[in-house]
């Protein structure tokens, strides 16, 4: 009975620790009769959606109608992260041919000043999306945000994943977290795609073999498990990053090249030496590679003289996996590192050289990493 006490009891303070109230979307009032219910006549207690936004839809395993229902409905299957329930948003489509969903809450007490806090959700692609896309994220505000706002890119998030990628997972939950700083004035939490449609990174999607549904043409992601809570209520740092375990994994296979330093060699010559290399799919810069840039932006500074290429490279697989060009965006992330470490931005010119000039071609993994990379040379 004592054991049964404190589990209740740590609950409880659980409970009472994340700010987001009805955070799994469990407490319902009434049966779900199809899409769009979110927000009607207080249908999910706490919830509801922004001024002038179309409503979004909850799904239950207790679901009636089959299109609503848990795992299976009409946008594809998940189970939950937590409990019977979960939301479901279209945030991105086509030409803007749909309007995006958008939910928003009023925190259970407004987060204090100078106090840190860990922001988190989870995110599941619907299998039945044509793309998945990044700049899914949480805005914090002082007072209801409207949806013109929103379409006006005046509201931007605070809280998206770390590096901003691409989320693609479909049948499995992908956290999204990020501790952050409050300012004292935050009493709301928006969640969606809050960026300009131009903005907006796309990979397309395979449509699952055990599906015959035709795809939408857009993103649908399901959501659940919302929460804000204060750093120093929880056992470990605030972090959704996943260690990567297996080494030989397409998707994490990472080239590692050392090279040793000749002070005998031209600069035109170190800097051709200088390489960065990422994972599939990747293109943000981590403190590794950033260390490894090191010795290129020193010999930058000592001279001043010199200007640069940045020549962004990608693997054959992904210039058919993304609608973007993803050697240009590591090109570019390189470059803005560089500028934020004081090298002039005028000194550094983005190359975008796709797939085109592989460093290795035998098409096996440790080949694809070698060629996932960022090089330079001296101009």
């Amino acid at each position: 009975m004592l054991t049964m006490s404190f589990l209740l009891v740590s609950i409880a303070n659980a409970q009472d620790e994340n700010k987001v109230e009805n955070s799994s979307f469990e407490t319902v009032n009434g049966k779900i009769k199809g899409p769009g219910q979110l927000d009607a006549e207080d249908f999910v207690p706490e919830w509801e959606v922004p001024r002038g936004c179309p409503n979004a839809d909850i799904f239950s395993n207790e679901a009636k109608k089959e299109e609503m229902m848990i795992p299976e409905n009409q946008y594809g299957a998940s189970d939950t992260q937590d409990g019977n329930n979960y939301v479901g948003l279209l945030v991105y489509s086509e030409r803007e041919a749909e309007p995006r969903m958008f939910i928003t809450t009023k925190l259970s007490k407004t987060l204090i000043a100078g106090k840190k806090y860990c922001v988190k959700f989870h995110v599941s692609l619907a299998d039945l999306s044509k793309y998945a896309i990044n700049n899914l994220g949480v805005h914090l505000s002082a007072s209801k945000i409207k949806y013109d706002d929103i379409e006006a890119g005046e509201v931007k998030p605070q809280v998206t994943k770390v590096g901003n990628p691409i989320i693609s997972e479909m049948g499995l939950w992908t956290p999204v977290c990020m501790e952050y700083t409050a300012d004292g004035t935050e009493k709301y939490l928006t969640l969606g795609n809050f960026a300009k449609q131009d903005e907006v990174l796309t990979q397309k999607m395979r449509r699952p073999r055990e599906f015959t549904a035709q795809q939408i043409r857009g993103s649908y992601y399901y959501i659940d498990e919302v929460s804000v809570i204060a750093s120093s209520h929880l056992d470990a740092p605030c972090k959704c990053e996943e260690e990567e375990e297996d080494p030989n994994d397409r998707l994490q296979v990472v080239y590692k090249k050392n090279v040793s330093e000749n002070m005998d060699m031209s600069v035109e010559k170190q800097i051709s030496l200088s390489k960065v290399f990422f994972s599939s799919g990747k293109y943000a810069l981590n403190d590794d590679m950033k260390s490894q840039l090191a010795s290129l932006i020193s010999l930058l500074n000592d001279n001043a003289e010199v200007s640069i290429d940045i020549e962004g490279h990608c693997d054959e697989s992904e210039t058919e996996m993304y609608s973007f060009d993803i050697s240009e965006k590591r090109a570019a992330a390189v470059k803005e590192y560089l500028v934020a470490e004081g090298i002039s931005g005028s000194r550094l010119n983005v190359v975008a050289l796709g797939s085109e000039n592989p460093d290795a071609t035998s098409g096996t993994s440790q080949a694809k990493a070698q060629n996932r990379r960022v090089e330079f040379s001296a101009k």
